[in-house]
């Protein structure tokens, strides 16, 4: 059996805007917490790093590298999802100046994207693929990865096994707590099968679940 974590970045720059595909830097209390999850990190003794490359999920990552010497594996797959022309634009403004597009995105962003980004269908074809291929290596027995909300929701409901309409998908995915700087952890047996074993814990509780 291996166990993975998914870690989500720290607090970054910004709030209420769509900003998914944008590179932005974590806050300065972003960057602290980062330094303080390092130690506990290390505790878990991880054999595989895995990381979006966006510089918030880096940032998060990189004390404990440093800390370790662990290398890590960038992955594109695992960015947030990209909101293309809507990137650093507030809901609130695109609310009221996006028109039809905008509310059919929202209705239906399956099956609708925003200009020149990608829809949640594209984003969670992607996200499985990064986590298939995670999930499927049988070099390493405890992994972590380091992502973002969105992924990590994606992966929840999936392998939880939602499925139906893109409605019921999208609302599904939202009833996961993933707060910043916190993580779940995921059991894949050897099987294949996998069970999540808790979400939304904050790191100083991974060697307790990790090692027990």
């Amino acid at each position: 059996m291996k166990k993975i974590v998914l870690l989500r970045h720290c607090d970054r720059l910004g709030s209420d805007y769509c900003g998914g595909g944008s590179d932005v830097s974590l806050s300065d209390e972003g960057l602290k917490k980062a330094s303080e999850i390092a130690p506990f990190l290390a505790g878990a003794g991880f054999d595989a790093v895995y990381c979006s490359p966006m510089l918030r999920c880096r940032q998060t990552v990189e004390p404990y590298l440093k800390l370790t010497g662990m290398p890590e594996t960038e992955m594109e797959n695992l960015r947030e999802m990209n909101f293309g022309e809507w990137e650093n634009r507030s809901y609130s403004e695109l609310e009221s100046s996006g028109g039809r597009l905008f509310s059919d995105w929202i209705s239906n962003p399956y099956g609708c994207a925003p200009p020149g980004g990608e829809t949640m269908q594209d984003f969670e074809q992607r996200v499985l693929k990064s986590w298939q291929r995670i999930s499927g290596n049988d070099r390493f027995g405890r992994i972590l990865i380091v992502t973002h909300g969105g992924p990590i929701r994606t992966i929840l409901s999936l392998l939880s096994g939602c499925s139906g309409s893109s409605e019921n998908r999208q609302n599904f995915s939202w009833k996961f707590m993933v707060e910043k700087g916190r993580s779940c952890i995921i059991n894949v047996y050897d099987d294949l099968n996998t069970a999540i074993e808790c979400t939304n814990i904050e790191p100083a509780w991974l060697d307790h679940y990790i090692r027990n």
